[in-house]
C-alpha cells in the first residue's frame, strides 16, 4: 500500500536529516513537516492526502537548497517518491 511506503520515506529521510538537526538550520523546519505529513497519513483522506502533498511541496523547497550535496540529493529522491505515491493515493 502506498501510504506504508510514504510511511517508511518518511522515517528514512528523519535518519538522514537527523543528524544535522544542531548544524542546518533547515533541519527543524523539515521534521516538522515529516511528522505533520506522518500525522496527517494516520487518516488519509483525500484532504489530508492533498494537505500532505502541500507539506512534500514544503520540504522539498528546502531540501533544494542543498542539491548536490549527498545527503540532500537522498532526500530529494525520497520526497520524489513520496509525491508519487501519495498522488496514486488519491
Amino acid at each position: 500500500m502506498e501510504i506504508e511506503e510514504v510511511l517508511r520515506d518518511i522515517a528514512s529521510i528523519e535518519r538522514i536529516i537527523r543528524p544535522y538537526e544542531g548544524s542546518v538550520p533547515e533541519v527543524p523546519e523539515g521534521l516538522e513537516h515529516t511528522a505533520t505529513v506522518r500525522e496527517l497519513l494516520r487518516n488519509p483522506t483525500k484532504a489530508n492526502v492533498e494537505k500532505a502533498l502541500e507539506r512534500v511541496a514544503s520540504a522539498e523547497e528546502l531540501a533544494e537548497r542543498y542539491r548536490g550535496q549527498g545527503p540532500a540529493d537522498r532526500v530529494l529522491r525520497l520526497i520524489a517518491s513520496i509525491r508519487e505515491k501519495l498522488t496514486k493515493a488519491k
